[in-house]
């Protein structure tokens, strides 16, 4: 993975900008639940916290930091959410800021989720390039299997 100064900023911590925004923007402007945008929320939470969790567990379960600044070339997930997904706790990140969005403030999201993604997607690509140099055949043959976001 990709050491600590090559990365901008930590995932989780370029998620809470624009998760702040929204719900500053929700409780400034009175948007919180707004009626029709907010009733998809509660799917996109709860589908997030399954590839978060899903994600950050099997981490746990094999005594790896899930942290992306962590050196983590000892094993290569593949399986389990990972199957769906090469990067769950990304997506998950996205199904947060999108419920997060639209429970407060849906106006926001077609410039927050662009930006978002985009940044998350520079990581991502960064990574790739870590986990082919330290898995090699293993993460191309993965890589033929499984999507990089869903």
């Amino acid at each position: 993975m990709p050491p600590v100064k090559e990365l901008l900023c930590s995932p989780p911590a370029l998620f809470l900008l624009p998760a702040l925004i929204h719900l500053a923007s929700g409780l400034y402007f009175s948007t919180f639940f707004t009626a029709p945008w907010w009733y998809p929320a509660p799917l996109l939470f709860t589908a997030g916290a399954i590839f978060g969790l899903s994600a950050v567990l099997k981490f746990h379960k094999s005594r790896i930091s899930p942290l992306p600044w962590q050196n983590n070339r000892t094993r290569l997930f593949t399986d389990g959410i990972y199957g769906i997904s090469r990067n769950p706790m990304y997506v998950s990140l996205l199904l947060l800021l999108t419920g997060c969005g639209l429970l407060s403030s849906a106006y926001l999201i077609p410039l927050t989720l662009p930006l978002f993604a985009g940044c998350i997607h520079m990581i991502i690509i960064k990574e790739e390039r870590n986990n082919l140099q330290n898995f090699g055949d293993e993460y191309l043959e993965y890589c033929r299997r499984t999507r990089r976001w869903l």
